[in-house]
């Protein structure tokens, strides 16, 4: 049987608009990728590939799939989870500046959706759109065993950053919460803020690098309040944001023991 290339015009049902879908089955291997997977079945090192010092530490020597700065997209995602065995017992994925679309993060869901293992999900610096951010929501909506969840650099807007929202509003398992330099603006903190107000393990929140001004400040305030396991706040290179905001942030997070990092 001859196989074709994906259809592309299948309609999302959390967005109503056309996305990717895409099964590993439609794709043709690629033998040599195929054969080069295990090349990259490694330990890895504390903070490796993640360049901002301020990050979580991951732990040393737990074995990850380290498949950063390869140009992968859909059709080698469509081969990594054909490959994949969810008894492994690798627990990170290495996945930063990529090509990774809405395809590939349909196919993270079939990997990971019942995946107990995996803890590190990294994603930096691929550019995930707003279809890419619901899939990936869907994904967090039923895995509760992803502790680390890197989405910094990858052009997150509001409306998908309210993707997120509603799955974090069903998650349980999220610990550290990394969407620094996107694109989101007060509504869209607002909305990851208030979904994370009663969140039982986030320990870290990196808001870094984006537009957020005094109303999104404004939510932080009463997330910082409400929530009781915070422990890392970054807000570094955000909008001017008025002093007196400021200072109610350094005041409440240091009575909370919550650190704060600023510009």
């Amino acid at each position: 049987m001859e196989l074709t290339q994906p259809n592309l015009s299948q309609t999302s049902p959390t967005l109503g608009s056309t996305v990717t879908t895409i099964s590993p089955s439609q794709i043709l291997p690629d033998n040599s990728f195929k054969d080069e997977l295990n090349n990259y079945i490694k330990p890895f090192k504390k903070n490796e590939t993640l360049t901002d010092p301020n990050f979580p530490k991951t732990p040393e020597n737990a074995k990850g799939l380290m498949l950063s700065n390869k140009n992968i997209g859909d059709k080698e995602m469509a081969i990594i989870s054909n490959q994949w065995n969810n008894k492994s017992p690798l627990s990170a994925l290495f996945l930063a500046n990529n090509q990774l679309g809405v395809a590939s993060m349909n196919l993270l869901y079939q990997m990971l959706a019942k995946n107990q293992i995996v803890k590190h999900l990294i994603l930096t610096g691929n550019q995930i759109t707003d279809f890419a951010a619901a899939a990936l929501a869907d994904l967090l909506k039923v895995n509760h065993y992803i502790g680390w969840v890197v989405l910094n650099k990858t052009g997150i807007t509001n409306r998908g950053a309210e993707k997120l929202a509603e799955a974090l509003k069903k998650n349980k398992g999220i610990i550290h919460l990394i969407l620094s330099d996107n694109e989101i603006g007060n509504e869209g903190i607002s909305a990851i803020v208030d979904a994370l107000e009663d969140h039982p393990t986030i320990q870290s929140l990196f808001l870094k690098g984006n537009p957020i001004g005094d109303k999104g400040i404004k939510s932080i305030l009463q997330f910082i309040k409400k929530n009781k396991t915070l422990k890392t706040l970054d807000l570094r290179d955000i909008q001017q944001v008025s002093k007196s905001l400021i200072l109610d942030l350094k005041i409440l997070t240091k009575e909370k023991n919550i650190r704060l990092l600023l510009s």
